[in-house]
């Protein structure tokens, strides 16, 4: 019987497929991968402070019409909660990997919204914060 095939849907498993030798023969993908999680929780972690501070500079900055409004609020409720579970001392990686994308699925959205019915200076204001926030992500990576 052939080996299964490589699940890809996970970044752990695919940053260490394969596994490694020992003496015992293969290690498994999953032990292997266990070494990489604390450094992607660090990872996550910061995405999502960085995304918090952000939803908190646009709040104070973004205006425009009802639908920019209620994506901001969106955003906002987002952003609010995300703040617990990053302070929180017993979250799990996993729920901070969840909220990194859902901070980013609303913020998607209300830059849409702004691009629609947001004030031309609000547009401006964003752009600078996403490519802001692009360039450390890209230097973090």
């Amino acid at each position: 019987m052939g080996r299964p095939a490589a699940n890809f849907s996970s970044p752990y498993l695919h940053l260490t497929e394969g596994g490694r030798r020992s003496r015992q023969g293969n290690v498994p993908a999953r032990l292997s991968a266990g070494c990489l999680l604390p450094l992607q929780f660090r990872f996550d972690r910061s995405e999502l402070e960085r995304l918090v501070i952000l939803s908190r500079e646009l709040r104070r900055s973004v205006s425009g019409g009802a639908g920019t409004r209620a994506a901001l609020a969106l955003f906002s409720d987002a952003s609010q909660a995300a703040t617990f579970v990053l302070y929180g001392a017993k979250s799990s990686p996993k729920e901070i990997e969840q909220w990194v994308r859902a901070l980013r699925a609303s913020l998607g959205a209300l830059i849409k919204q702004i691009n629609l019915d947001g004030a031309t200076a609000c547009r401006d204001y964003i752009r600078e914060k996403v490519i802001a926030m692009s360039e450390q992500q890209s230097l973090r990576d």
